[in-house]
């Protein structure tokens, strides 16, 4: 084959994806060679192709353009990056590997005045290798890298040995989810940083009217330090200075803000906890309710600041609600707040100034909750007692009052949602209507099965959606139709599922039983009687669960193939034999055999082969499973007798003959199962009687055991077990071993009555080895003898080191 020699690289128009890089192939012995390194450029723009490749991409552009004014198809995202390629040789064969490094990024990557290269590099790369060969007629081949990190390396993972030349024909750089969380993240930050210095501004302008030397105005500041106290919290949490490089740009001054509050802060506090502290502090301030009403005007201007609607809203807002009870301005919030109402309440007693203060407070955030519905503004409404129910969960459980105007709040932001979504559908915006009801399903879930205007625009929304399907089953499109209403199925939640319960389940079981009916006519016209059968039953079935009525042509169909169904039901009913459910697959054969005769179809040929082959089959698998079972149990036997333990030996072949015994009418494979047990069973029986001695032992019948031992004594005489290599010691060495004076007694006692002196003689001896006395005697004096043996040891050492040889 002829490499071409010439190096050569042409990159032409990357942002279009038409990226050229001509690769050739060196008869060099290295492993890895070099052939192209070079700087590129790829431009990430808007593309109309929102597949996953580009989606993240294009919602990123979208949030830029809106920041720079710009229109979105012009709004460029340049990446700049080292790109070189390697040749591979491995074992003979080639590859081609494309290494990318050093990205950077230049053009549209800022907002709000923050830059954002950090977060813009594209980590992900798709790339199309395209191989030429040089023959009559010339070939060409494509290898595709896809989900490669970038940077990093992607490569053609195929033998590129055979070919001339390697061109990278195609290249996508793109955002993974996580590069678009990371993304996300920052945007969000920078949001929370303008909306964090406006917060600032705003609170400094509020300290600076409050004068702290008068006590009057100590109820406000309280409040106020409250807020600003919290918010700091808030603020320090996000680590701005660090994640947004605020040394190096901070157009907000923001640093300066928050430290010049931080020391006003602490200032501030400690004027009033001095002031709180003074047990002569009195407060002439007496309407408690202009305090509250201060304090939930705060809230209520945070819930306004959250309900921005334009992609600079900040979270902060929210979350400044949502955390407000759950953190501490002063340490002990309830403990100064007592001494607040204290001062202002010297003559109250002071163990019901806090539950005075919670029921203003209560009657505060009511009041104005029902100023804003009053004005229609609901969502300000439900979030302000919200927020009411975020201080009850942290104090005692709300009242009654409270809940009522929360549920007024949400019945009204649920009214207006839906008065969105009638209006949407009178100018035709079907896709802001749906959304607009889902908002109010969201709001209020447990209105959706009672409003009748809900069920009223849900109602029409839906037939929208089913008028679609229903065109397709009228062009007799009936799998396309019934895809349709799966997915309009699978669009509902549970929820709200069975608003369309009806509407839907008569529509696909019609769906299912013309696409049945039609599919088994198809396969009635290729002579697939199975086919045909399991399809006219399906449309039997679907058409009673769609209540439609069985027309005498589908009687004659289903009758007709009726048999060939059952043989099909019995071809996918083998996988019960296969697997082994084999008393599954006998009662199901059953059922089979009792619908043959209850049917009348006992004379149909076809079904009863097929029915008596199944049978066959389910014997055939039970006689095989026997014979495995059989081929186990006597490789453990074998394995048995190879250790010797010719007792387990006979156990397993015992098994293997009841085994037999029980599937008679198998024909199996049947090892010398009689000549392996006369041949073992001697040993066998003489290694269990062996160990039935020690239970016998165990629980006092001791002559029981001594007859057992003494018979297999015989036995091991008789039947020459010692050609098994077994072994048995002499009574006299067993009795000795066994150190039981109760069972020497016994043995002692046989030999009495057999007037056998010298074995009574030989007995009595061990008798009294055993015996208490002359155990520990001959304890103590095997203590002594080692303890004389180790003193003397002892006392030579001792003389040898300090006495003078």
């Amino acid at each position: 084959m002829a490499y071409l020699i010439d190096v050569k690289i042409c990159w032409s128009r990357l942002s279009v994806f038409g990226l050229f890089l001509l690769l050739p192939f060196f008869n060099q012995g290295q492993d890895t060679v070099l052939l192209s390194r070079s700087v590129q450029n790829y431009s990430v723009r808007y593309s109309g192709d929102d597949s996953s490749w580009f989606h993240n991409g294009n919602e990123i552009l979208k949030i830029i353009s809106e920041d720079v004014v710009k229109n979105l198809r012009s709004t460029r995202i340049r990446v700049k990056f080292t790109v070189a390629g390697y040749r591979v040789e491995s074992h003979g064969n080639f590859r081609i590997l494309s290494v990318f490094s050093d990205p950077e990024v230049e053009g549209d990557i800022h907002y709000r005045g923050f830059c954002l290269s950090d977060v813009l590099v594209p980590d992900q790369i798709r790339i199309v290798y395209k191989a030429y060969l040089k023959n009559n007629p010339p070939a060409s081949s494509e290898f595709i890298a896809e989900n490669v990190s970038f940077p990093g390396t992607a490569g053609s993972q195929n033998d590129t040995s055979r070919f001339d030349s390697l061109a990278v024909s195609n290249l996508v750089l793109f955002y993974s989810e996580d590069a678009f969380d990371a993304f996300s993240r920052k945007i969000s930050l920078i949001n929370d940083y303008y909306a964090s210095s406006a917060i600032l501004d705003s609170i400094s302008s509020d300290l600076s009217a409050i004068d702290r030397s008068n006590s009057a105005h100590f109820p406000e500041l309280f409040i106020k330090l409250e807020e600003l106290n919290k918010i700091l919290t808030l603020i320090g949490s996000r680590d701005m200075v660090d994640n947004l490089n605020l040394s190096r740009n901070d157009p907000e001054d923001l640093v300066k803000k928050f430290k010049d509050l931080k020391k006003r802060s602490l200032s501030y506090n400690m004027t009033l906890r001095e002031g709180l502290s003074d047990p002569r502090l009195v407060i002439d301030r007496k309407n408690i309710s202009h305090i509250t009403d201060e304090f939930t005007g705060m809230m209520l201007r945070y819930v306004r600041w959250s309900h921005y609607v334009n992609a600079r809203n900040s979270v902060i807002y929210r979350e400044f609600l949502q955390e407000f009870y759950n953190q501490q301005a002063f340490g002990d919030d309830i403990h100064w707040l007592s001494l607040l109402l204290a001062g202002m309440y010297p003559d109250q007693p002071k163990d019901t100034l806090i539950r005075h203060f919670w029921d203003a407070l209560d009657d505060s955030y009511c009041r104005r909750a029902g100023f804003l519905m009053d004005q229609g503004r609901y969502s300000d409404a439900g979030d302000l007692m919200n927020s009411d129910l975020c201080l009850h969960s942290t104090i005692s459980g709300s009242s009654v009052k409270v809940q009522e105007y929360r549920e007024r709040a949400i019945a009204g932001i649920f009214r207006s949602f839906l008065s969105v979504a009638e209006n949407s559908i009178r100018s035709g915006r079907l896709k802001m209507a749906e959304s607009y009801l889902d908002k109010a399903k969201e709001v209020a879930p447990e209105r959706i099965n009672t409003d009748t205007l809900y069920r009223k625009i849900f109602n029409f929304l839906l037939s929208e959606k089913l008028s679609a399907c229903d065109t397709l089953y009228a062009h007799r499109q009936y799998e396309d139709a019934l895809n349709c209403y799966r997915a309009i199925e699978l669009s509902f939640d549970s929820a709200s599922l069975f608003l369309v319960h009806e509407a839907l389940k008569s529509r696909i079981a019609l769906s299912r039983f013309e696409l049945n009916y039609t599919n088994g006519l198809q396969m009635l016209e290729k002579r697939d009687y199975n086919s045909a059968g399991q399809y006219f039953q399906n449309a039997r079935r679907q058409c009673l669960d769609a209540g439609k009525y069985l027309d005498q042509n589908l009687d004659s169909l289903c009758t007709l193939t009726y048999p060939f169904y059952l043989v099909h039901r019995l071809e996918v009913a083998s996988s019960l034999i296969w697997n082994d459910r084999l008393s599954e697959a006998k009662g199901f054969a059953d059922s089979i055999g009792q619908i043959t005769r209850t049917r009348g179809l006992e004379k149909d040929s076809v079904l009863c082969s097929a029915l008596n082959s199944y049978r066959n089959k389910i014997r055939e698998r039970e006689c095989g499973n026997q014979q495995v079972r059989i081929d186990i149990l006597m490789v453990r036997a074998e394995r048995q007798k190879e250790m010797g333990n010719f007792d387990r030996a006979c156990e397993f072949m015992d098994s293997i003959r009841i085994v037999v015994n029980y599937t008679h009418s198998c024909r199996l494979i049947l090892p010398s199962i009689k000549d392996s047990l006369e041949k073992y069973s001697y040993a066998g029986n003489f290694q269990k009687g062996l160990k039935e001695i020690s239970p016998m032992l165990s629980s006092a019948k001791y002559q029981d055991a001594l007859e057992k031992y003494l018979q297999l004594l015989e036995d091991y005489e008789r039947f020459d077990l010692k050609r098994f290599g077994l072994t048995i010691q002499p009574l006299a060495d067993y009795v000795r071993q066994m150190e039981n004076p109760q069972f020497t007694q016994a043995v002692l006692n046989y030999y009495a009555l057999k007037n056998d002196t010298r074995s009574q003689s030989e007995y009595q001896k061990i008798l009294q080895e055993q015996a208490p006395e002359k155990k520990r005697k001959n304890k103590i004096l095997y203590i002594f003898d080692n303890f004389r043996t180790s003193a003397g040891r002892f006392v030579k050492r001792t003389l040898t080191r300090y006495i003078p040889g």
